[in-house]
């Protein structure tokens, strides 16, 4: 992805890690899941999510919004469907435990507003920081 459109991944990549921060912490300082395995601070468990998988997901998301010019709504919908499938997985192979009434409804209202947040944002700043061509 970096070598596609660094100026993407450095715009998105970010963002998309501070909101996957606040929205992991949430969920585990209100006891909505753990994600496997536990280490003493719960938090480190999402590290590599946080700091890898969501950056990348929401750069592919902004070069497909950007770059390639496909339609919003379809991008909006797509990718929180395709990262509850992908947390059914994880779910279903038990290395995420949901609790407090959690379930993957609320998973993919999670993932729709961390999709929003992400969109509103490029549509906010990338007009004004776009390079010359």
């Amino acid at each position: 992805m970096y070598r596609k459109d660094k100026f993407i991944v450095l715009l998105t990549a970010p963002i998309a890690s501070a909101i996957a921060f606040l929205f992991n912490e949430l969920g585990f300082a209100l006891g909505f899941w753990l994600l496997y395995p536990i280490y003493d601070h719960v938090s480190i468990s999402a590290l590599p999510f946080n700091l890898g998988f969501y950056p990348v997901v929401a750069s592919f998301f902004g070069y497909l919004l950007i770059r390639r010019s496909m339609s919003p709504p379809w991008l909006i919908l797509l990718f929180p469907t395709a990262l509850t499938v992908g947390e059914t997985i994880v779910y279903y192979l038990g290395l995420v435990t949901y609790f407090n009434g959690w379930h993957m409804g609320w998973t993919f209202v999670s993932y729709l507003a961390w999709i929003l947040i992400i969109y509103f944002y490029l549509k906010a700043i990338y007009p004004l920081l776009e390079p010359e061509k």
